[in-house]
């Protein structure tokens, strides 16, 4: 699998080997990682889990909200906790918008008593995902009716944020899209790419190598 250094190098032979600075290399790498974002994106738009994590979240007795640490956190897909019973090890945590919680507790045991009589494979404690502020957001996450107990949770989601500080060594996003992901950055470098001193040379073959992606994409 391409790993980010090699698609920025791949761009760069696209380009047709410009000038070392036209682009520079922060300039490509901004690019490289604009498409890896829009295919994340597209495909995560899909409906289709392609792109997962799991954040586990220790739940603490009289305590509703927790931030949310995971800086790559996106779209929440599904919950579970252990029962400790070896029949069934996890139950399923449904979860709603914020504005439908229904606020009370529950307490140490029902949860196992209202499992075995009713036969339920979800838990009565629902969970709300939201983000607060409008700059400098957090990701929440809200738990009512309260559990009176500890209970760890796994939360898997799909990832929302690539993370600008990964290595440079890292695996692309979508490696099977790698070939589409350095043609669309070499298609949007174009205008900043240079191979001559002479400009109308630059702009004619700015041109040529447009046709061609074009084409190819």
């Amino acid at each position: 699998m391409p790993t980010r250094t090699e698609q920025i190098f791949r761009i760069r032979t696209w380009l047709g080997n410009p000038f070392p600075q036209k682009p520079d290399l922060h300039r490509i790498l901004m690019q490289e990682l604009a498409e890896e974002q829009d295919i994340l994106n597209a495909v995560n738009n899909t409906g289709k889990a392609w792109a997962t994590a799991e954040f586990q979240l220790n739940l603490n007795p009289n305590q509703d909200t927790y931030q949310i640490s995971a800086t790559d956190f996106g779209k929440p897909i599904f919950v579970i906790r252990p029962t400790g019973n070896d029949y069934q090890p996890y139950i399923s945590v449904p979860f709603t918008d914020v504005a439908e919680l229904d606020y009370n507790t529950v307490w140490d045991g029902f949860t196992d008593i209202y499992t075995g009589l009713y036969g339920a494979d979800v838990t009565p404690e629902k969970m709300a995902f939201y983000r607060t502020g409008a700059v400098d957001p957090s990701y929440m996450v809200k738990v009512q009716p309260m559990p009176s107990t500890n209970h760890t949770y796994t939360i898997t989601y799909l990832v929302g944020y690539l993370g600008q500080d990964d290595p440079l060594s890292v695996a692309v996003t979508m490696p099977e899209h790698a070939v589409l992901i350095q043609l669309r950055a070499a298609l949007a470098l174009l205008p900043d790419a240079e191979w001559y001193e002479d400009e109308e040379r630059n702009y004619n073959r700015r041109k040529s190598l447009a046709a061609s992606f074009l084409e190819q994409l």
